[in-house]
């Protein structure tokens, strides 16, 4: 049988699931970020299929049920708090079960920002190049990627 080694982009409100490999949320308008990340993940998985669930609009009341589902299901959530709605933040830190990272390069929710670093569960990524550096090093640790 032939594993799938694919890589799928996934936005609301449809859904993916897949054999055999993992699921990555990315919640960011810009779309430079969104492909470098994508790039960045896929040179680490080459022998299983990627789902990128991508949430590249403000999540509304249409797109809630899906954030809500792609949080869960993914091993990997990075969150543009930035550019972000409030309810993304809300979501993945209530609910993701793997690994969520948060990217704030400009620090635009100060406020959020120090809920989110105080509570000491989450990294908080104020640079691509950082950003970068924390993926790789993710990817390098034997996680069972």
């Amino acid at each position: 049988m032939k594993r799938d080694n694919s890589s799928y982009t996934v936005t609301s409100p449809d859904l993916m699931l897949t054999e055999s490999g993992m699921s990555v949320l990315i919640s960011c308008n810009n779309q430079d970020v969104v492909d470098e990340i994508k790039l960045l993940i896929e040179q680490f998985i080459n022998a299983t299929s990627i789902v990128f669930y991508v949430q590249n609009k403000p999540t509304t009341d249409a797109s809630l049920a899906w954030l809500y589902h792609a949080t869960m299901s993914s091993d990997l959530c990075i969150i543009d708090v930035d550019n972000c709605a409030w309810i993304d933040i809300l979501t993945t830190a209530l609910n993701a079960k793997g690994l969520v990272i948060y990217y704030s390069p400009k620090n635009k929710k100060r406020d959020a920002l120090k809920v989110l670093h105080a509570s000491a569960k989450y990294p908080i990524i104020h640079s691509r190049e950082d950003l970068k550096e924390y993926i790789t090093a993710e990817f390098n640790a034997d996680r069972n990627y």
